[in-house]
């Protein structure tokens, strides 16, 4: 399957914009071989095949946040 990833090559607001097109069975394989090509890559938006351009979410390809509780950095206890 053919994936269109854009994508910010650094993780800054002012950072270019590029669009790479890679083929892979999944959105994930597609966004970790963006990211081993651009380590500091930002993924904004994807398209599958001919379809439309969704936002891209961690979601999307299964991730999930983990709430941080910042007293366990503490150091004070």
């Amino acid at each position: 399957m053919n994936w269109k990833i854009r994508f910010r090559v650094n993780k800054t607001a002012n950072s270019p914009i590029s669009t790479i097109r890679i083929d892979a069975d999944s959105l994930r394989e597609a966004c970790i071989e963006v990211v081993s090509l651009y380590r500091d890559a930002t993924i904004l938006e994807y398209q599958e095949g001919e379809g439309a351009l969704i936002q891209f979410d961690l979601s999307d390809i299964g991730a999930q946040s983990y709430p941080i509780d910042p007293n366990a950095f503490s150091a004070i206890k």
